[in-house]
């Protein structure tokens, strides 16, 4: 009886021995089977095999090293939701993988050039996000980051530009030297972004203007596409400080006089921005000013009236020939905006 029960024991025990070298055998049948698919296969495929070698690493992380070096070696010919997926799981495995670290980062970085768009700005953004805190991290890479504002892709230099933001908050003296550069790009359409980026940084960091003054300055009359933004960039700069941008008044003499009626518009709130700190220094302008109400666009007038009524808060001897032309619009502007920014032109200077 004895005898029996041991021989059954033994039998269970080979049973189980079975079923868990089954178990083993289906477990790395299946690791096999998503290795091979992370190279083969549609897009959705990879990405869905990617992300289940993840899952078997985080639950044998003796498979770590194989894993990402197989995801390393595939990276590059990946297409571009496979691509990103592989750098999600790179990232998730780099303490499980402590002897491929270097491997990885390197991996990472290859990324700033792949031949998928979206693939470049998500590059950028995992970047900022792992190194913004730190200058030692993020100073070997800021070319990096700033060479995708000068992308070929209109989507990679728009999203670039936006994800440098906190880059360019955090990390100013960092950023400065790339952010001039690109200020003076012979490329309309890189500077344009270079200009918005400058725009953020000194609504956020006014210390900044001084850096970037001349590059704003120059850029008013470099290419149309880009004078407008340009202007409005000149008197943030000019509110600030406005013997920064003395160089740009003839500049916007003639946007006073502009047939582009946006223009026109950004010319005379620069030159309201520029009053509001040293009215005198506008004085000259003020003819120019009352010229441009000749437009037929309303925002124009609106805008106009706006920086009459500045420059004769501080200085009403230089406004108070053209008190009878602010008068006009209040009984005879079209625009209920008009009339509102004339009354309240009036009320400034204190006239009514």
């Amino acid at each position: 009886m004895v005898s029996v029960r041991k021989g059954l024991g033994k039998l269970v025990k080979s049973i189980k021995n079975i079923g868990s070298d089954a178990a083993d055998y289906s477990a790395r049948k299946q690791f096999d089977r998503s290795l091979s698919k992370i190279t083969s296969g549609s897009d959705e495929d990879r990405v869905t095999a990617i992300k289940t070698l993840v899952a078997q690493v985080k639950a044998d992380p003796t498979l770590a090293e194989q894993v990402v070096d197989n995801l390393i070696s595939s990276l590059n010919s990946q297409p571009p939701d496979s691509q990103l997926a592989t750098l999600d799981a790179l990232l998730s495995l780099r303490q499980e993988a402590t002897n491929r670290k270097k491997e990885i980062v390197e991996a990472l970085k290859s990324t700033f050039t792949s031949p998928h768009p979206k693939v470049r700005v998500n590059t950028a953004k995992l970047w900022i996000k792992l190194s913004i805190s730190s200058s030692d991290s993020l100073s070997p890479i800021m070319s990096n980051l700033f060479n995708l504002v000068l992308d070929d892709d209109k989507d990679v230099r728009y999203g670039a530009a936006d994800a440098l933001k906190p880059v360019l908050v955090k990390q100013t003296k960092l950023s400065l030297p790339h952010l001039k550069k690109i200020l003076t790009n012979d490329d309309w359409r890189i500077r344009y972004h270079g200009i918005i980026m400058a725009i953020f940084l000194v609504r956020k960091n006014s210390k900044v203007s001084k850096y970037i003054s001349k590059e704003a300055t120059s850029s008013v009359v470099f290419h149309r596409r880009v004078s407008e933004k340009a202007t409005e960039l000149v008197g943030l700069i000019g509110k600030i400080d406005p013997h920064l941008v003395s160089d740009s008044f003839p500049y916007l003499k003639e946007g006073l006089h502009s047939n582009n009626p946006e223009l026109c518009k950004a010319s005379a709130k620069a030159v309201g921005r520029i009053a509001s700190n040293d009215a005198d220094l506008v004085i000259s302008l003020i003819p120019d000013l009352a010229s441009a109400l000749e437009s037929s666009n309303w925002w124009v007038h609106e805008q106009v009236l706006r920086t009459m009524g500045v420059i004769g808060a501080q200085r009403i001897d230089v406004i108070e020939p053209y008190i009878g032309l602010i008068e006009n619009r209040v009984a005879t502007g079209g625009e209920a905006k008009i009339r509102k920014a004339a009354e309240w032109a009036l009320k400034n200077i204190g006239v009514h």
